[in-house]
Formats: structure tokens, sequence, C-alpha cells
């Protein structure tokens, strides 16, 4: 069979007023009213959204910035301490001295919060800063650990310690560092020498239909996850063995990262993607409610034109409307 299967119907989304919304926006057939509804939701000094909302922008780039400013905001509102974690980096293959000096050559290289080019797919962070209670999203897990732990690739959780324990007490600093440019600075530790972090340790936020998994000397659904090794090219053109742990920060994420998910936080669409037909029914169907949504400015009736289905869907779409009157 050589055809479009369409699904009408959406039970993610209870409230009738936003569940008509989410259907016009999907396709293309938004009212003035609906719109306005929409805009209802802008962020406001009256409507600001919540500390643990969602950021959800249409490009990495951006999500990685957002990300690095967001976790060492949050630690200084907080007063929590922020620690620098660098992957472990080989010189070669045949020299297996570990470089953990991100002022060395190699680091020079990488982008703090941002995968090299060379594991671009897979996702590892050279430079990763946490602070406990920070919320993150598995990638690149290796298919041995998915398969015991009972885990999956964009698994999402809460940082809650390191391991061996007593990692969590010896740390080096504080120290200024540069995070998005020279007019972002940031305090960080560093583990402290013979203390060397083997594992995170994260709170997976299992659903409540899924048995809670229990590693042994750890409390049920917290992961003791190891580093990965990849390759990566440093700034002198070599490549170089790494190994980091397959993690990424959750502050903000693209919405093809969350397309599919059901998200309990608050949703802030920070930006439209108009090159992308339907990025905004992916944004604004992942809450249950539209009081979960934000906007970080308005939309227009130019945004509505990029929503709807593609042109050979809305075809068959008129091909199968056809086909009923028949």
């Amino acid at each position: 069979m050589n055809s479009v299967i369409l699904l009408d119907k959406n039970f993610r989304q209870q409230d009738p007023v936003f569940l008509d919304v989410c259907r016009a926006v999907r396709f293309g057939q938004v009212t003035r009213q609906q719109l306005a509804t929409l805009n209802e939701r802008v962020i406001s000094p009256n409507n600001m959204p919540p500390t643990d909302a969602l950021y959800i922008y249409p490009f990495n780039k951006q999500v990685l910035a957002i990300n690095i400013i967001m976790v060492h905001q949050h630690a200084q509102k907080n007063n929590l301490p922020v620690f620098r974690l660098l992957a472990h980096v080989s010189i070669s293959k045949t020299n297996r001295q570990l470089i953990r000096d991100d002022s060395h050559t190699v680091f020079r290289g990488f982008t703090l919060g941002k995968p090299t080019l060379d594991n671009y797919r897979e996702g590892l962070i050279p430079i990763l800063d946490l602070h406990f209670g920070a919320p993150l999203i598995l990638i690149a897990v290796s298919n041995d650990l998915q398969a015991k732990y009972h885990i999956g690739n964009n698994s999402t959780g809460t940082f809650v310690g390191f391991w061996p324990p007593s990692s969590n007490q010896n740390f080096t600093g504080p120290r200024n560092v540069s995070l998005i440019d020279d007019n972002t600075n940031g305090t960080v530790y560093y583990p402290a020498a013979g203390h060397e972090v083997t594992h995170l340790l994260i709170k997976i936020d299992a659903p409540s239909n899924k048995k809670s998994f229990q590693m042994p000397n750890l409390p049920p659904n917290v992961y003791a996850l190891p580093r990965k090794k990849t390759t990566a090219k440093g700034q002198d053109g070599r490549k170089h063995i790494m190994a980091q742990f397959p993690v990424r920060l959750f502050y903000s994420s693209t919405g093809d990262k969350v397309q599919g998910a059901s998200i309990t936080r608050p949703v802030v669409l920070g930006a439209m993607n108009n090159s992308r037909t339907n990025f905004l029914y992916v944004v604004i169907t992942r809450v249950l409610r539209l009081s979960q949504l934000y906007l970080a400015r308005e939309l227009t009736a130019r945004d509505m034109t990029y929503c709807g289905p593609s042109m050979l869907l809305r075809m068959e779409m008129e091909h199968l409307a056809i086909k009923e009157a028949e």
C-alpha cells in the first residue's frame, strides 16, 4: 500500500479550547481568536515562566548557549558550586597519557558545552559544567548500558552526585572562567588530584507505569553512568581519543529532541523556526495545558502561514476527502 495514513485525533491535550488551537495549528487553519489565545501566553512581568521551565529553540547553537548561561545563573542564584568536568583526552592511540588541563593546546580547540565537529552526531561534550540538581538528558549511551539498565537516549533526569563518594567533597577552586564569550564569566571547581570522577550519578525521570530500576548500593532510579569513548580533533589538527560522560544539560532543547515527548515541566517557545513546517505545532503540543506554555514573543499571522501539512500531505488529504465523499 502506497498511501498516507492521517491520524486526526490528539490524546495528549484534554482542555477543549487548547485542543482546538493545537488542531488549528496542525492543519494551518488558525483563526484570529485562536492566535489571540496563544498570544495571551507571551512572557511579561505578570506572566513569568517558572524556574524549572524548558526553553525550546530551533537550533543546537542556540540551545547549547542557553544551557551554559542557565546552569551558571541557576547556580549563582541558589548559591551552588559549579563543577567543571573535562573529557579525558589521550594524546594519541600510541601515547595514552591523559590531558586534564583545559589550558592545554588540545582543549583550546574545544568549546564549552558544545560537541566537537568530529563527534557531533554522538554529541559528547569536551567541557561539561554541572551543579547538583541540574536537569540532564542522556545522549550516546552505549547499547550495553541501555539493555542492562533499561534506559535509552533522550531519557531525562537530575544530576545528584559523583562516584566514587570521595570525589563529592574533593575539588580545587574556585576559578573564574569565560563562558560563551569574553563578556560572560562564571566560577567553577575542578576535581582534585587523586579524586577523579569515574561515574555521574543521575536520578532518571521514570514514568509511573514502568517498574523502578535499582542499581547496587544506590537509591531507586539513580544510575551511575561511566564515560564513553570517541574521537575528537584538537586545535593541533590531530585526532585524539576522548572519553566523556554521555549527557547534556536540559535547561533548553531543540524541538527535534523533544518531538513525541510529553513534558511535565512548563515550556517556553524561545524562537520560531519558519523554515521548518509545523515547528510551532511540535512545541505547543509538548504540554498538556495552555497554562504550561509561554512565548518569548508574540506570534504573527505570518508565522501561521508556516503551519499546516506539507504540500504532498495536503494533496493526499484532498484525495482522501474525495474518496470519503464518494
